[in-house]
C-alpha cells in the first residue's frame, strides 16, 4: 500500500483492538495510562505491548504523572514516545529519555501562542480545549488559526473530533505530520472496524497525502 501520511490511533484498551490496527498502514498507536474513559492499566499495557506489529510506534499518555511515574511505564511497556497532557513545564520534557509530544488545548487562536513554551518537545499535539478535560473529547477546533499562526518547527499530530467522515475536508486546510484519531472510529467506546476500513479508503484516495 502507498504510504500515507503518518496516523496514530488512540485510546487501545483490549487485546482485540490491537488485532484491527494490526491490519492497517497505522504508524502509532496511543495507550492512556492517564485518568479517561480509555484508561488502561500498567499490567494492561505490559500485556497489549508485545502483540502490537513490530513497525507500530506506542504512544503513552499520561496527564500531570510524575517523572518515575511515567518512566516505570516507559520501561515496562518498552514506550517509543510519551504523549503530555498536564502542566508539565520545558525542564521536564527535556529529561524524558524518548520522543515527547506535548498537547496544547486549543480554546481560541491565542491558544496557540502556548507552542512557544516547549521549544524542546519533539512534537505538538493540537487539541480541543474542553473544559475539565484532557483530550479525547471528540470536538473539533478551528484549523484556520493553525494556518494563520504560521510554521510550527516540531512534528504537528492533529487532533479533536477527527473521523473518516470529516477527515477529507479538514485536509483542504491543514496538512499535519501526523493525524490522531480515538473517538471517531469508536462505536460503544470500542473501535469500530467499519469506521476504520472506511478511514483507510478514504485516506488512499487522497493524493496528496502520498510522499
Amino acid at each position: 500500500m502507498v504510504k500515507m501520511i503518518e496516523v496514530k490511533i488512540c485510546g487501545i484498551k483490549t487485546q482485540e483492538e490491537v488485532a484491527l490496527v494490526n491490519q492497517y498502514p497505522v504508524d502509532y498507536v496511543g495507550l492512556i495510562f492517564a485518568p479517561s474513559k480509555r484508561q488502561i492499566t500498567l499490567e494492561k499495557g505490559k500485556e497489549l505491548r508485545p502483540l502490537i506489529r513490530k513497525d507500530i510506534k506506542v504512544v503513552g499518555v499520561f496527564v500531570d504523572a510524575t517523572y518515575e511515574e511515567i518512566h516505570k511505564v516507559i520501561m515496562a511497556c518498552d514506550l517509543d514516545v510519551v504523549q503530555l497532557h498536564g502542566k508539565e513545564t520545558n525542564d521536564e520534557i527535556l529529561k524524558m529519555p524518548i520522543e515527547v509530544w506535548k498537547s496544547i488545548p486549543i480554546e481560541n487562536k491565542n491558544s496557540l501562542l502556548q507552542i512557544r513554551q516547549y521549544p524542546d518537545c519533539d512534537g505538538v499535539l493540537l487539541d480541543t480545549y474542553y473544559k475539565g478535560a484532557s483530550g479525547g473529547t471528540g470536538q473539533s477546533f478551528n484549523h484556520q488559526w493553525v494556518t494563520e499562526y504560521g510554521p510550527i518547527p516540531q512534528k504537528l499530530i492533529l487532533a479533536g473530533g477527527l473521523s473518516p467522515d470529516n477527515v477529507l475536508s479538514v485536509l483542504d486546510n491543514i496538512i499535519p505530520d501526523v493525524l490522531d484519531f480515538n473517538s471517531g472510529l469508536e462505536t460503544n467506546l470500542m473501535k469500530d472496524p467499519l469506521k476504520v476500513e472506511k478511514l483507510f479508503k478514504k485516506l488512499v484516495k487522497v493524493s496528496k497525502l502520498y510522499s
